[in-house]
C-alpha cells in the first residue's frame, strides 16, 4: 500500500551535502536509498505528466522505462514491473508503480526504510505532500558561502557569477525549508552539512533517533 510505505527523502540546495548524506544513510541495517532515478520528478513532477503518461497506458511507459537509463541503475526490469498493468490485473496508476519500484528495492535488500535523494525535491515538496504526505523530509543545508564556492567549481554551475548562485542557492535553502516545514509539520528533519563532517557519529545519531533507530559505525565506511 502507498500510504504505508516507510518513505524517506533527502533534500538540499546543490552541492549541499546531498549525495553523502545517502550514501551514510544507505550503510544503515535497515535503511536503504535507491540510485538518483528521477523518476517521481520525470513522471509524477506534475498532474498533467502524470496524466499524459497514464492515458498512453501501460505498455508506451513500459518503452519509456526501456529507454530511461537512470531506471536502469535499480536492476528491476521494466516488463515484470508492468506486466500485471498489462494483464489488466491493475489499474495503471503511475503512484501505485513507482511505489512498487520503491518496494521492490526494499525487499531486495531486506530493509525496513526506502529512500529516494534529489537535490531538485526541494521544488516538488508540494507534489511529494499531496501524493505520499506519510513521507519524512530529511533535509541537509550547508554554510551559503561554500556551497557557492563548490558550484563555482561543478560544471552545470560554473558559468554563472558568483552572485547569482549566492542568490540562488540562499533562495532554495529559505524557500525550501519555509515548504517543507510547512507541509510535513512532524516528519521534517534537518541536518547540518558541517555537524555531519565535524561529528558524524552525533549528528546521525540524532538523525536516527528520530526514526527509532541507532547509530551503527558501519555506516561510516564509505564506499
Amino acid at each position: 500500500m502507498v500510504e504505508k510505505l516507510p518513505l524517506i527523502y533527502i533534500v538540499g540546495v546543490g552541492r549541499s551535502g546531498t549525495s553523502m548524506l545517502m550514501t551514510l544513510l544507505n550503510g544503515h541495517s535497515q535503511i536503504a536509498f535507491t540510485p538518483e532515478t528521477h523518476f517521481l520528478r520525470y513522471y509524477l513532477g506534475t498532474a498533467d505528466i502524470q496524466a499524459d503518461l497514464e492515458q498512453k497506458g501501460s505498455r508506451h511507459f513500459e518503452q519509456v522505462l526501456a529507454a530511461d537509463r537512470y531506471f536502469q541503475r535499480l536492476g528491476i526490469s521494466a516488463v515484470d514491473l508492468l506486466e500485471p498493468y498489462h494483464q489488466g490485473e491493475r489499474a495503471f496508476d503511475l503512484v501505485q508503480v513507482y511505489s512498487d519500484v520503491l518496494q521492490l528495492y526494499l525487499a531486495r535488500r531486506g530493509k525496513t526504510f526506502i529512500g529516494d535523494k534529489d537535490p531538485r525535491y526541494l521544488d516538488y515538496l508540494p507534489r511529494i505532500a499531496k501524493l505520499f504526505p506519510q513521507a519524512y523530509i530529511i533535509h541537509i543545508y550547508r554554510d551559503p558561502r561554500e556551497i557557492v564556492l563548490s558550484k563555482m567549481k561543478a560544471d552545470w554551475s560554473a558559468h554563472r557569477p558568483y552572485w547569482l548562485n549566492a542568490m540562488i542557492s540562499q533562495l532554495q535553502m529559505q524557500e525550501g525549508r519555509r515548504r517543507a516545514q510547512a507541509l510535513f509539520p512532524e516528519r521534517y528533519y534537518e541536518l547540518a552539512y558541517e555537524d555531519l563532517v565535524q561529528d558524524p557519529e552525533a549528528s546521525l545519531g540524532r538523525l536516527l533517533a528520530n526514526f527509532k533507530l541507532d547509530f551503527e559505525p558501519t555506516m561510516l565506511n564509505l564506499k
